[in-house]
């Protein structure tokens, strides 16, 4: 982009024996100010040249030695501010360095405004993105703005479309959806009214992410494919990568995950021809992206590395952030908390040198998530709180809403119903501000386990059929088979089997249509437990085992520690005891090894079972309160009736009729208190 120079005052002490000298030869400046005022783009404090000389003098002196600095250069000829200006325009994030040295100019561009100088509005442009990058957008903001005054006074219609533009950037930043396209709508009408193709695809390219953003995936297509048009005819195979791999970002979320990945190898082969290593590491982030959703764990570690090593090899430290962090997704899907913990950790503290703090809240809720599996959740809340309060600071809007939704899971969990039901409608509120119909359908869903789990299966299937409405709608192919899943919990809860099944199978079909290994499995286990219910064990095994041999070769160990679980359930069912014991105990394990408290407790309550029906009471009695022991460290209130319930059962066996009294009282105030009706802990209940 064209930018005219601009000015920057430096450090300048001026002995006063050269006052005189000075004085004398100022006379002879005057001429030449015009010149000057061309060069170095600046109007002083002054009203017209045509002023006496000596107003005129004492004026520049006045200026002088009030600042006690020099014009020396102009600001766009700094090598500070031409770095700074060449990772702006890389997009590159700033490290701690260059946040230092912005804030340096920004202090000096301050002082110049104070004094009457006014700096280019090319350059105010430049600031401002360079403001955008160290993490301040309310000073982006402001040189956005006053670029954008400048610029209409001056009729630049060119630079009022750039401002506009960037203004539009800033509102989408803060999730300020209405008035980004507002501003993207204004700037890309200036950008068709002077033939700028280049800016005119632009604009198209943002208002396409505004309407993905929104979930309307048919507007966001129409905009991405007008976008690669303008690309192709006017040549630019950058912005044609770019424009490729949006639409294969459109076919992901609608499911179409073989269309995803042929448009984000047509990209990555674009950028890989130009040498854009920046964007064919995105293109391999993207990728990777597809095989974990695939459920292709290894495939998907491996595209990660690849992308990782780019951006370690170009310095793109955001970008190694990012890898890290989806690294760090791998290892937690495997139930590697240990990994991902470091991963994220690893990936927090470059987006904290770099002051990216839009993707330190994603590595906040992401450790938060770690501390939730592990039952700690003081050190979940703690994090997710963390995320909230910067989000709430900057304006992510986005994350912000994720952040409620979070909480609300952790005071779910603990049994405040009330609390989580508050947070779920507050996040939700917010996706439907900002138009983020994805989010609000998993709000949905989060609101319809509320009901599902109080006991009112009527509001909980309107609230998934809303939830199932709004994907459809929006062409997302796994929310859709997910909430097809929660239909069918509720349809099992209510005693319809035949259509439980039905709609498992449907959700199914579309994850084997897909592609997604990882929730194949999930309906495979759902499966499994309506051919339990039905007495089917030879079924309910095959489903159980073929869902198993899945979890294992993705590497979902999670996943294996529940489905040991449930297969030694089904065992126990057949009388085979110490087939069940094998497989609870192998669950055990599994649970301890990657720090799943949540399945260990029920593991060490099936044992429980297993010692109270060879009428080891003893031995029941020291696995059941081992997992009330865990269930009460997680805050599992609803498990902590559960095993309340079970040492009843022993103390009435035993013929302590006052103990199994008490015991059962306090396991019915716990399910009074919550609110929640017994219900069995299915693992693969929930999918949202």
């Amino acid at each position: 982009m064209e930018r005219r120079p601009a000015v920057q005052f430096l450090k300048w002490t001026i002995p006063f024996h050269l006052i005189g000298w000075f004085l004398s030869g100022f006379v002879g400046l005057i001429g030449t100010y015009q010149f000057l005022n061309n060069w170095f783009s600046i109007k002083l404090a002054l009203t017209e040249l045509e002023l006496s000389s000596l107003a005129t003098i004492g004026s520049i002196i006045g200026v002088y030695f009030l600042t006690n600095e020099r014009i020396l250069t102009p600001l766009s000829y700094d090598k500070r501010f031409q770095r700074l200006e060449r990772s702006s325009q890389s997009n590159h994030e700033f490290s701690d360095k260059d946040v230092q040295d912005f804030e340096k100019l920004d202090k000096k561009a301050t002082k110049l405004s104070i004094y009457g100088i006014e700096i280019d509005p090319w350059s105010e442009i430049a600031l401002g993105e360079m403001a955008e990058l160290a993490g301040n957008t309310n000073t982006a903001t402001k040189y956005f703005e006053r670029a954008l005054d400048d610029f209409r006074i001056n009729i630049s219609r060119h630079g009022e479309a750039a401002s506009l533009g960037n203004l539009g950037n800033i509102a989408e930043t803060r999730g300020d959806l209405a008035k980004a396209e507002r501003l993207y709508r204004e700037s890309l009408a200036i950008m068709r009214e002077i033939g700028d193709q280049q800016g005119e695809a632009a604009l198209l390219n943002s208002l396409g992410n505004i309407a993905n953003i929104r979930g309307d995936l048919a507007e966001a297509e129409r905009l991405y494919r007008e976008c690669l048009a303008t690309m192709r005819e006017i040549g630019d195979r950058g912005g044609e990568a770019t424009s490729l791999g949006n639409l294969g970002t459109i076919a992901a979320t609608r499911g179409d995950l073989a269309g995803a990945e042929r448009l984000y190898r047509e990209s990555q082969a674009i950028k890989r021809k130009i040498g854009d290593q920046q964007g064919e590491a995105k293109a391999l982030n993207n990728l990777g992206t597809i095989a974990q959703t695939q459920g292709n764990l290894v495939e998907a570690e491996r595209l990660y590395r690849e992308s990782l090593t780019i951006r370690k090899e170009i310095d793109d430290r955001g970008g190694e952030a990012a890898s890290l962090g989806n690294l760090g997704n791998i290892a937690n899907t495997r139930g590697d908390l240990a990994g991902a913990e470091r991963l994220y950790r690893e990936s927090q503290a470059i987006t904290r040198e770099i002051g990216d703090r839009k993707v330190e809240t994603t590595s906040l809720i992401c450790l938060g998530n770690i501390a939730n599996t592990r039952g700690d959740l003081a050190g979940a809340e703690r994090l997710y709180r963390e995320s909230l309060a910067i989000t709430r600071e900057i304006g992510y809007r986005t994350n912000e809403a994720h952040s409620l939704g979070c909480l609300g899971d952790i005071a779910k969990t603990r049994g405040d119903i009330s609390e989580a039901e508050r947070l779920y409608r507050k996040s939700m509120a917010i996706k439907r501000e900002v138009g983020d119909r994805q989010g609000e359908a998993t709000s949905l869903i989060r609101l319809g386990t509320i009901a599902d789990t109080q006991g009112d299966l009527a509001v909980a299937e309107r609230l998934y059929r809303e939830s199932l409405a709004i994907r459809k709608e929006i062409g997302d192919r796994g929310g859709e088979a997910a909430s097809l899943n929660n239909l069918g919990n509720i349809a099992k809860t209510q005693g319809n089997l035949d259509e439980a099944e039905r709609l498992y199978r449907e959700s199914l079909a579309i994850n084997r249509e897909i592609g997604n290994q990882q929730d194949e499995a999930a309906s495979l286990g759902n499966l499994g437990l309506i051919a339990i219910t039905r007495g089917d064990l030879a079924e309910a095994e095959r489903l159980h085992r073929e869902s198993l041999a899945i979890v294992r070769e993705i590497g979902n160990l999670k996943g294996e520690a529940a489905l040991l679980n449930n297969l030694g359930t089904i065992a126990e069912k057949r009388s085979d005891l110490a087939e069940a014991e094998r497989l609870y105990q192998e669950s055990v394990v599994a649970s301890r090894a990657i720090g799943y408290r949540t399945n260990e407790a029920y593991s060490l309550e099936n044992l429980g079972d297993i010692a109270k029906t060879r009428g080891d009471l003893a031995e029941a009695e020291r696995l059941y309160r081992e997992s009330l022991a865990i269930k009460r460290e997680v805050g599992d209130r609803q498990g902590e009736a559960t095993s309340l319930n079970s040492l009843g059962h022993i103390a009435r066996t035993r013929g302590d009729l006052a103990e199994a009294e008490r015991l059962y009282r306090e396991s019915l105030a716990i399910e009074r208190e919550i609110g929640i009706p017994m219900v069995s802990q299915d693992f693969f209940n929930q999918f949202e």
